[in-house]
């Protein structure tokens, strides 16, 4: 939502807009109490400035299906009172109607529950334990979940769990357990987002996180620098649809990062070009 840096830019809708269009299928809201009891997005304690929750719902809604049939997954970064949290599960179904998909009415088994099965959908995920209104609470389809280590991650996770890590966490778990992490990504989904110090809202390289399987590896639209550009060619050999099929070690189980073979790099010299 941001059009610029993390501490002075302004909050625009059509930054939703413009992401949603381009083939962006997660996208973060960052939730505040505002004034008359209307929710507010923006980023906390800094000067960046204020959107209504509804506003931006309104412009998510009129953009999230141009480019892709595919589902929408909206990210709530929760900081509202349980009192703002109802009225934000009231807009939630007011909005996005049928289009909202209920638990309830989600298969919970990785097979019957595909992006596929769920096109045109918004999904929302969230912390559970933030929720003080039952009523948000009841519309939380990928429940953010986090487990003390890989090991039990990979034991106890389930197909809708979401747990997010920073670039850093995420490039240490590559580092040091590269195989299990990819195990991880098997059974449950994984959110790599940008670390804090990145106040310029510059992006890191999303490959190492591509290339254990981690699903929603999070990047800032509103910087059109090389990761951004890996990112869009990445995504652009599906119709721009915002899902790949990860290869099938990265799906099946026993399989390893080995069985993917060996990396190549690519070295090209441009002699001469127009309009590049």
């Amino acid at each position: 939502y941001l059009s610029g840096d993390q501490l002075m830019s302004q909050s625009r809708v059509d930054m939703y807009t413009r992401a949603l269009r381009r083939g962006c299928r997660c996208i973060e809201l960052d939730c505040w109490d505002g004034p008359d009891n209307e929710p507010i997005i923006y980023h906390g304690h800094t000067a960046t400035s204020r959107l209504t929750f509804k506003e931006v719902l309104l412009g998510i809604h009129s953009a999230a299906f141009l480019t892709s049939e595919y589902p929408v997954i909206l990210s709530l970064e929760l900081h509202t009172s349980p009192t703002q949290q109802a009225r934000m599960a009231l807009l939630l179904t007011r909005v996005l109607g049928p289009a909202l998909a209920m638990p309830s009415e989600v298969p919970q088994e990785s097979s019957r529950c595909t992006p596929t099965t769920l096109k045109r959908m918004f999904l929302v995920k969230a912390k559970k334990e933030e929720c003080g209104a039952p009523s948000l609470a009841g519309l939380v389809l990928l429940p953010s979940t986090r487990y003390p280590d890989l090991e039990t991650a990979r034991s106890k996770g389930r197909c809708l769990e979401t747990t997010s890590y920073s670039e850093s966490t995420s490039k240490e778990l590559i580092a040091s357990n590269p195989d299990m992490f990819a195990s991880v990504n098997k059974v449950m989904l994984s959110r790599i987002f940008p670390k804090g110090t990145r106040v310029a809202s510059d992006n890191y390289d999303p490959t190492p996180h591509w290339n254990v399987g981690c699903q929603m590896v999070a990047l800032n639209y509103q910087t059109a620098d090389f990761p951004l550009r890996l990112n869009n060619a990445r995504f652009a050999r599906n119709g721009r649809c915002g899902y790949l099929l990860k290869p099938a070690p990265l799906r099946v189980p026993g399989g390893r990062l080995a069985d993917l073979g060996p990396s190549i790099v690519l070295n090209v010299e441009v002699i001469s070009g127009w309009h590049i």
